[in-house]
C-alpha cells in the first residue's frame, strides 16, 4: 500500500491515539458528506500528524469509496473565517453502507424524475465518489443525463439536478470547526445543487473561497 503524500513516515502501527483520531475524524467526513446513518469501515490507515487535536479530514479531489484514498488532515486556523490549515495526512480505504436513492425501473436518458422512478436502497456504495448523495426530494424534477438500470444509484454524476444556488445570489456561509461554527454572507461565483462544491466571494474583503451547497441559498466553507 502506498504511503501517505508527504515524505515523512508513517505513523507506526502502534501508535493507536494518533490513529483512533484520525479513524474518527475520516468517519466524521464520511458522515458530513452521506449522512450520519452511514455505517463506516476504515481499512489499511496510515497516518502521518503532527496533531491529534480537533482534526478534520479532507479527502482528495475525485476520492472513491472502496478504493485507497488520501486525506488532508486539518486544524482550525485563525481569522476572521476560521479557515482550516493543514497539520497531515492519512491514506486508507473506506467503506460504506447509507440508505441512498436509486432507480426504481429502467430510466432511459433524458428522462425527468418522478417520485415514481425512485427508491430507496442500503447497500455498499463502492466506487461511488465520496460525496453528498441527493434526497429524493432534490432528484424529482433532475434530468438523467445516461440510460439507467433498475438500482441504479441516482447520484450528480447520472442526472442534472435544478440548483438550489445560483451564481450572483447572496447566500448564507457556514464555517464548520471543531467545538464551533462561525457563520456570515458571501457572493455565489457559480450556480450549485446541494453537495456541489462553488466558488465563493466574500463582500468585505473580495477573498475568493470554495464552498459546498448544503441547502438553498446555503454554503458550507470547504476551503
Amino acid at each position: 500500500m502506498a504511503a501517505p503524500a508527504s515524505g515523512a513516515p508513517a505513523t507506526p502501527a502502534g501508535a493507536t491515539g494518533q490513529r483512533a483520531a484520525v479513524r474518527t475524524a475520516i468517519i466524521a467526513a464520511v458522515r458530513a458528506r452521506v449522512g450520519e446513518m452511514a455505517e463506516v469501515q476504515v481499512d489499511d490507515l496510515l497516518v502521518q500528524t503532527s496533531t491529534v487535536d480537533g482534526l478534520t479530514a479532507v479527502p482528495e479531489p475525485g476520492a472513491r469509496f472502496g478504493r485507497l484514498v488520501r486525506f488532508t488532515l486539518k486544524v482550525a486556523g485563525t481569522g476572521a473565517w476560521q479557515l482550516l490549515r493543514p497539520v497531515g495526512d492519512a491514506s486508507a480505504v473506506v467503506h460504506v453502507t447509507v440508505p441512498h436513492v436509486v432507480a426504481a425501473r429502467p430510466l432511459p436518458r433524458g428522462t425527468t424524475l418522478t417520485p415514481r422512478d425512485l427508491t430507496m436502497s442500503t447497500a455498499d456504495l463502492t466506487d461511488l465518489p465520496i460525496a453528498p448523495l441527493p434526497a429524493a426530494e432534490d432528484l424529482v424534477g433532475a434530468r438523467t443525463v445516461i440510460d439507467l438500470v433498475a438500482g441504479a444509484p441516482l447520484t450528480t454524476m447520472v442526472t442534472v439536478i435544478p440548483p438550489l444556488v445560483r451564481s450572483g445570489d447572496q447566500v448564507l456561509v457556514r464555517v464548520v470547526f471543531p467545538g464551533g461554527e462561525v457563520t456570515g454572507k458571501a457572493t455565489a461565483a457559480q450556480s450549485g445543487a446541494r453537495g456541489d462544491v462553488i466558488r465563493l466571494v466574500n463582500p468585505a474583503s473580495g477573498r475568493a473561497l470554495q464552498g459546498r451547497v448544503v441547502g438553498e441559498d446555503e454554503v458550507e466553507v470547504v476551503q
